[in-house]
């Protein structure tokens, strides 16, 4: 299991570096699109509540270890700012994600 948790990180990372090359691209409406889509549906979900095991959430959870090398990788790799502000200030005062207002 250990090769298996190993190749899906190893794939998850190719992702985010896709992800980061389209928004080098500097597509505004893309760019939104794509931080919008990443904070709602996989950073905080997912990363970000499993940091905190307590909480009670509907979704799917993974360790704290691997949350916070997942979320590490998230700031290294994808360095776009609005990106970047918006989780930083989710992880660090739970505020709700508005990228209009980035």
């Amino acid at each position: 299991t250990r090769n298996k948790l190993e190749s899906l990180v190893a794939l998850h990372l190719d992702d985010m570096h896709y992800v980061h090359d389209i928004m080098q691209l500097q597509i505004k409406t893309l760019n939104s699109l794509l931080c919008e889509h990443l904070l709602n549906t996989l950073l905080i979900p997912l990363y970000v509540y499993s940091l905190d095991p307590s909480l009670e959430v509907d979704s799917p959870q993974v360790s704290v270890k691997c949350a916070l090398f997942l979320l590490s990788q998230v700031f290294i790799i994808l360095n776009h700012p609005p990106l970047v502000k918006q989780l930083k200030l989710y992880i660090c005062f739970e505020e709700n994600p508005n990228l209009e207002s980035s």
